[in-house]
């Protein structure tokens, strides 16, 4: 059980409180490479494969422990160039991609993987921008990128499944990985 958090607050005092109220209920934390998790009774599981490209520490754990409860599997990359590398040796049924991150941010780390999805004559996989901006002309820079669609932080665990079930097309009483249900 966390305790009160007393300021002036540290980074890391911060981070393992939110890990401890996100830990699933076998005590085991969201993991930076992969993160498995179950669909409660109420919520039907996605059964998905996602990329979460997110620099922010605080904002993966949040976005892990949302997909973990829609039984998602979850590859996390810390910035743009990570999320392209891992995006060329995986297999993902969607992409969530943080706008500002170091390195190589989500603008030009969606632009370079249509660029190869182009080349290489591939399917484009969706991909959701996320971002905490919300200034006039926000969403169409992140369509311009070639980004599928918006999703604005901080979002819901209601908000991501219905963003994921629009881009996936996934059928939620039917649990079939997405190769079998031929999408």
């Amino acid at each position: 059980m966390c305790g009160p958090l007393t300021k002036p607050l540290r980074r890391h005092q911060f981070g393992d409180t939110v890990r401890a109220l996100l830990a699933d209920p076998d005590g085991a934390q969201p993991g930076r490479a992969v993160a498995s998790g179950r669909a409660g009774n109420d919520v039907p599981a996605l059964g998905l494969r996602v990329l979460l490209a997110e620099d922010n520490e605080v904002n993966q754990l949040v976005a892990q422990a949302h997909l973990a409860a829609l039984g998602c599997t979850v590859v996390t990359a810390a910035n743009g160039h990570e999320a392209l590398g891992l995006w060329r040796v995986g297999r993902f049924d969607i992409v969530l991609m943080d706008c500002h991150m170091p390195v190589l941010d989500g603008y030009e780390a969606s632009l370079a993987l249509r660029e190869v999805e182009r080349l290489c004559g591939a399917r484009p996989v969706p991909i959701l921008a996320l971002t905490a901006n919300a200034l006039e002309g926000a969403r169409e820079r992140c369509l311009a990128a070639g980004m599928s669609d918006h999703l604005a932080k901080p979002f819901t665990r209601a908000q991501m499944a219905q963003a994921l079930r629009r881009w996936t097309r996934v059928d939620p009483v039917n649990t079939q990985e997405p190769s079998e249900r031929g999408a």
